[in-house]
């Protein structure tokens, strides 16, 4: 995925393009607003960090309608406005998140995001956008909202297969999850295929979606 990266604090703006970088995502450009966004290089994801109120934010995004495809807007706000930017923009944009958010939080959000979900806050009751019907809680202590048959699914997996399926959800790579759990890569990856087959998917993206979509984002 391509990422442009919008913020007035430098100090911000290279740590969120340096972390973007190491998870192997094309950052194709910084600025200290959105109007630095070239229509010729649109990207896939805009990462907006910002303070302004969720009205001033609001203005802003009319900017992203002017593009030749409208990218994603992921906006990362103080913590005590993160809720109101959600409620007043809804499906203006595809996530927002607070600044105390962890980077194996934003690497997952990013990626559910770039597969077409939102991430809503906790008393977001707003579905998700035209692509598709499923919406990702940001609430960390969100509550079980599987379906049955996929509460099964859960039943059927180990503490550690559970373990290792939230950490993968978060953005973990297999090198990450096995550093947390104290255990090697090739015992992830043993785990990572037998979970694939008790959850009935094919791959790591595909089962971090279904955890998001069962539990939440962890």
């Amino acid at each position: 995925m391509s990422i442009f990266v919008v913020s007035n604090s430098m100090l911000f703006s290279d740590v969120l393009k340096n972390y973007c970088e190491s998870q192997n995502h094309k950052v194709c450009g910084c600025g200290s607003d959105l109007t630095q966004i070239e229509p010729s290089k649109t990207p896939d994801i805009v990462l907006l960090h910002t303070r302004d109120s969720d009205v001033e934010i609001g203005e802003q995004t009319r900017i992203l309608a002017s593009l030749p495809k409208t990218p994603k807007l992921v906006v990362i706000s103080g913590k005590s406005s993160s809720v109101s930017v959600q409620k007043t923009l809804g499906s203006k944009v595809a996530a927002v998140l607070a600044e105390d958010i962890s980077a194996e939080g934003l690497a997952g959000v990013l990626t559910v995001v770039n597969l077409g979900f939102r991430v809503v806050a906790e008393t977001e009751t707003i579905a998700t956008d035209a692509s598709d019907s499923r919406a990702v809680d940001a609430n960390p202590s969100a509550k079980d909202t599987a379906a049955p048959a996929d509460r099964k699914k859960l039943a059927m997996l180990s503490k550690r297969e559970h373990d290792i399926l939230l950490a993968l959800a978060e953005g973990g790579s297999n090198k990450d999850i096995a550093n947390r759990l104290g255990i090697c890569e090739a015992t992830v990856k043993v785990h990572l295929r037998t979970c694939y087959r008790k959850i009935g998917t094919k791959n790591r993206t595909q089962a971090a979606v279904w955890v998001m979509d069962c539990l939440g984002h962890p």
